[in-house]
């Protein structure tokens, strides 16, 4: 800027040093302000402008003292002093020893700094906040992965499922645990204190004792209550689990033993005396039932068709048809035999069934047989088979039984044991292979002798089938199916539409006239 002469200067400009009386300009990385006449190096994190002034570097680089550019910080940097000395990260990364890492899962970032987070939440790596876990998880690795659980829940394949009744968990616990026992629920605060009660047990100052003998109690019951009368022990006052003695168990009750029979109680049903017995001593009996008679110490029931009085040493014949009868009179039936029943208007008589009906004896009435049945043993069950049914039989676990199927058209039965044959050929329906009773079209009733059959109808006749007779065609016809319906034509006569299976026949006009048939006038 100033100078003594040519060569010999006394001070710079800006961007210029003083060396050997002349001005240089600043080599790279330096600067000079003009006036000091020296190049300097920028201060670190700036970089000479022109040579003349320095530049702090931009956001996301840096620089050393004496540097000539500025250089971009490591990834994930956003401030640095050097490639190995970051100040601040990006989002979901933190200094770690001067580097930017990224955060780990269960961790997020804040200021630069990776934070753990609070228990109930949890994050994945990089992530800049934490996630609340489901609701009944304490501790998690993700949405779908609890490791420990809230107070009242279990861990199940990474699930927390609220604990089953009679279990609690405490705060942070991956399984439930039975409560005491006797305890219906417990709090998960305190486990020793009873909520409610297993049923058998009630609820006393936070403890269920068990239920006494003979008293049972409801599921969160309060007070045991008294079994059933026979009940030694109980589930309910309608479920008995035990009787006691002279009591028999029963569908879970306990009913007094009748008169003959006895119990030892506990689970053992009433004993009948030996049969026969009204009353006895164990095995020995000392009264006998009504239709039974004393023999030795045992009664021995009357055969059937027979009864005796009470206590008596011998039996009487019933009427006909009785299985049994009153013990009083042999004309009062109480059960009729096989095929024998009790019809209205006399409910003590055994009147024998009629041919087409059946009766499986007992206090039953006759019952008709299946629909084509004529004999039966049972509904189930045909012998027989009325005219239009056709036999047949099956065979079930080792047990035949017979059938009557009513018979399709064109077949019939005579009934009995046969089964369905085909009608005479042009037979639509017939009661015999002699007896038609309505034809196939084209074939019309014919009476003989020998009985009724379907003829086929002659040439120039026709039938619609049904029970009728064949009918002549229309003069104009040779051979028809009906009235209206040609086959063939009369000679001088012509179809009256183009040729189909059936057709009308017309006069040939004057001075026409046609050979019959199909031909045309």
């Amino acid at each position: 800027m100033t100078c003594t002469s040519l060569s010999a200067c006394q001070t710079c400009m800006p961007g210029y040093g003083f060396a050997s009386n002349g001005c240089l300009a600043c080599t790279a990385g330096t600067f000079s302000a003009g006036n000091t006449n020296v190049c300097a190096n920028c201060p670190a994190q700036q970089t000479p402008v022109n040579g003349s002034s320095c530049s702090a570097c931009s956001a996301g680089t840096f620089s050393n003292s004496g540097d000539s550019s500025c250089t971009s910080c490591p990834n994930n940097c956003l401030t640095c002093t050097s490639l190995t000395s970051c100040l601040t990260c990006s989002d979901g990364f933190g200094l770690s020893s001067g580097v930017c890492a990224q955060c780990p899962a269960q961790q997020f970032s804040q200021n630069s700094i990776c934070t753990v987070c609070s228990a109930g939440f949890f994050s994945n790596p990089g992530a800049t906040e934490c996630i609340a876990c489901p609701q009944s998880c304490a501790t998690c690795t993700d949405a779908n992965t609890c490791l420990t659980c809230n107070s009242g829940f279990g861990l199940s394949q990474g699930l927390c499922n609220a604990c089953a009744m009679g279990t609690f968990s405490n705060q942070g616990a991956t399984t439930c645990t039975s409560c005491p026992n006797g305890c219906g629920a417990c709090t998960n605060a305190d486990p020793t204190v009873c909520t409610a009660c297993n049923s058998g047990f009630s609820l006393n100052n936070g403890a269920c004792p068990a239920c006494l003998a003979g008293t049972f109690s409801a599921a969160n019951a309060t007070f045991c209550t008294a079994c059933p009368t026979g009940c030694a022990t109980c589930d309910s006052s309608t479920v008995c689990l035990t009787c006691q003695p002279d009591y028999g168990f029963n569908s879970m009750a306990c009913n007094q033993c009748q008169n003959g029979t006895f119990s030892n109680g506990g689970t053992a049903t009433c004993t009948a005396c030996p049969t026969g017995c009204d009353d006895c001593n164990e095995t020995i009996c000392i009264n006998c039932f009504a239709n039974y008679f004393f023999s030795g110490s045992s009664c021995i029931q009357c055969p059937t068709n027979t009864f005796s009085a009470a206590n008596s040493s011998s039996c009487s014949n019933c009427s006909m048809g009785c299985s049994s009868c009153n013990s009083a009179d042999a004309s009062t039936c109480m059960t009729c035999n096989l095929n024998y029943g009790f019809n209205s208007g006399a409910s003590t008589v055994c009147q024998a069934c009629l041919s087409n009906q059946f009766s499986l004896g007992g206090v039953t009435q006759c019952q008709a047989c299946s629909t084509g049945c004529s004999t039966c043993v049972n509904l189930q069950n045909c012998l027989t088979c009325s005219n239009g049914f056709g036999f047949s039989t099956q065979s079930t676990n080792g047990t035949t039984t017979g059938t009557c199927s009513q018979c399709v058209n064109n077949t019939f039965s005579l009934g009995g044991n046969g089964t369905c044959s085909s009608c005479p050929m042009g037979c639509s329906s017939c009661s015999s292979s002699t007896m038609c009773m309505a034809c196939d079209p084209m074939y019309g009733l014919s009476t003989s002798a020998n009985g009724t059959i379907c003829a086929m109808c002659p040439t120039g006749q026709f039938s619609l089938g049904g029970n009728v007779t064949c009918s002549p065609c229309p003069t104009s016809c040779t051979a028809c199916t009906s009235q209206g319906a040609c086959q063939n034509c009369s000679i001088n006569f012509q179809p009256s539409t183009n040729l189909s299976s059936s057709f009308q026949c017309i006069a040939c006009q004057n001075a026409q006239y046609s050979i019959g048939g199909t031909s045309m006038c």
